[in-house]
């Protein structure tokens, strides 16, 4: 089981646990630690097509070490895996051409998995709007993860979501 690791700037603050399959296109970006002999979850992901998932590009530290990394989907608590989840390889990281470690400029990145999956209740990709889709301001949206809900705390076991303005 991956121990929990909160990567830069994990934070869902006040966040409510969420029900099992309630945000089936999270995943957990998990790093190989040698030293301990398992993977450790690094970050959340977003899965956007059956063999494409989008994340921050500050949790590849190494692009061309795909073999270092996995991901989980289907997970709800990363330390109590659930027969909903399936374990992924990655095939491909390509990290945005103007990501900038200092400023986080660009911080974005698409994994390739090494086989496409199939959506089921829990594993499903997220509806993405068109690229010229304006939304108000003030707009509510969600935050998912498992990142920390106070500063000072771990990274959550259980999924979380919140709503934000």
């Amino acid at each position: 089981m991956a121990p929990l690791f909160c990567a830069v700037f994990s934070r869902i603050i006040e966040g409510k646990d969420a029900r099992e399959g309630r945000w089936p296109w999270q995943v957990s970006v998990q790093f190989y630690v040698a030293k301990k002999g398992d993977y450790h979850h690094i970050c959340g992901g977003s899965l956007i097509s059956a063999q494409w998932v989008v994340s921050a590009a500050h949790c590849f530290s190494c692009s061309q070490c795909c073999s270092q990394y996995r991901l989980v989907l289907g997970a709800h608590q990363l330390l109590n895996p659930s027969p909903n989840q399936i374990l992924v390889n990655v095939k491909q990281i390509i990290l945005h051409p103007h990501y900038n470690k200092k400023t986080k400029i660009a911080d974005i990145a698409l994994v390739r998995l090494e086989k496409p999956v199939k959506s089921t209740k829990f594993i499903r990709p997220i509806s993405l709007p068109g690229a010229f889709r304006k939304f108000p301001e003030k707009m509510k949206c969600w935050v998912t993860g498992w990142g920390r809900v106070q500063m000072n705390r771990k990274c959550q076991k259980s999924q979380r979501g919140t709503g934000s303005p």
